[in-house]
C-alpha cells in the first residue's frame, strides 16, 4: 500500500472520528451559540456546568465558567444561576459565587450531576415548565451539552466561557492551544459514545 493511500485512510478515519462533533458544533454555531453578552436575550437561568474540584480549589476552567455566569447575572441577562456538579464541588462553586458578591438567593444548587447529561436530566425533572436557559462551559464541551440536553427535550442557548477570557489571560498561548486541542480530541471520542448510546 502506497504512502498516499495510507494518508487517505488516515484522513478519512480522522474525519469519521470528528464527524459527530463537527455536525453538532455546526448546528449550534448557526442556531444556539452566542459569544457576546450584548447578543444574549434575558433568560430565567444560567446553568454553569461543573468540572473536577480538587481539595476545595477552583480550577482555571471552573473559574472561567463561574466568572462568565457572574457576568450574565450582573448584566441582568439571567435571573438565577445554577451550579451543576457533584455535592461537594457544587458547594465550593456556590461559595465562590457568594464570595464574589452574588446573592445566595439567586443561586440554585444541582448537587448530584456526576455526568454532563445529569445536568439536563435534573433540569427536566425540576422544571417541567421548560424555562429559558443559557448553558455555560468551554467551547469544546458545549456541543455535547447541547446534544445531550436536546435528547432530554431541554433546550437552551450555549455560551462559551472562554469567549470572555476572564481566567486564562496570563496563560501562554501555546499552553492554551495544547490544552484546548486535547480537550477537543477527548470530546470527539465522548461525542461518539453519546451518539451511540440509547
Amino acid at each position: 500500500m502506497s504512502k498516499y493511500i495510507k494518508w487517505q485512510y488516515l484522513l478519512f478515519a480522522l474525519f469519521l472520528f470528528f464527524l459527530p462533533l463537527l455536525v453538532v458544533k455546526s448546528h449550534i454555531y448557526f442556531f444556539s451559540r452566542k459569544t457576546t453578552v450584548d447578543s444574549l436575550q434575558p433568560v430565567d437561568a444560567v446553568v454553569v456546568l461543573g468540572t473536577i474540584v480538587r481539595n476545595g480549589t477552583i480550577s482555571p476552567l471552573m473559574k472561567e465558567r463561574l466568572e462568565s455566569g457572574i457576568t450574565l447575572i450582573e448584566s441582568g441577562i439571567a435571573k438565577k444561576i445554577v451550579v451543576s456538579n457533584t455535592k461537594d464541588a457544587s458547594i465550593v462553586m456556590r461559595a465562590y459565587l457568594i464570595n464574589c458578591g452574588i446573592d445566595e438567593s439567586l443561586i440554585e444548587l444541582d448537587s448530584s450531576a456526576i455526568r454532563t447529561v445529569d445536568t439536563c436530566i435534573h433540569e427536566q425533572e425540576r422544571h417541567p415548565e421548560k424555562r429559558s436557559l443559557i448553558y455555560i462551559s468551554q467551547d469544546y464541551h458545549l456541543p455535547r451539552v447541547a446534544f445531550q440536553c436536546w435528547r432530554k427535550e431541554v433546550s437552551g442557548i450555549v455560551f462559551p466561557a472562554d469567549s470572555l477570557r476572564v481566567a486564562n489571560s496570563n496563560t501562554p498561548f501555546l499552553t492554551l492551544l495544547k490544552i484546548r486541542s486535547w480537550r477537543h480530541i477527548r470530546e470527539a471520542g465522548l461525542m461518539w459514545g453519546t451518539v451511540l448510546r440509547n
